[in-house]
């Protein structure tokens, strides 16, 4: 038996997302001596009447999430 249902676009797609928090160092030059990987390589797609819901901790993670998440 043979599908007949035609396959959709997801609503939302996010593919190999990756996102980097620099590390700074120093007093008079403010320099990156490294990245915190906050995330890396996700991959993510929304179909209809799916829910997506995103936890993090108190503070500033959880505004950078939905500002990356959202885009």
């Amino acid at each position: 038996m043979a599908d007949t249902a035609e396959k959709q676009e997801p609503l939302y797609a996010a593919e190999h997302v990756k996102v980097l928090f620099p590390i700074r160092k120093g007093l008079l030059v403010d320099r990156v001596v490294g990245h915190v990987h906050a995330v890396n390589d996700v991959t993510l797609h929304l179909d209809e009447g799916e829910t997506l819901g995103i936890v993090a901790n108190r503070g500033a993670a959880r505004r950078r999430s939905r500002v990356h998440w959202c885009a």
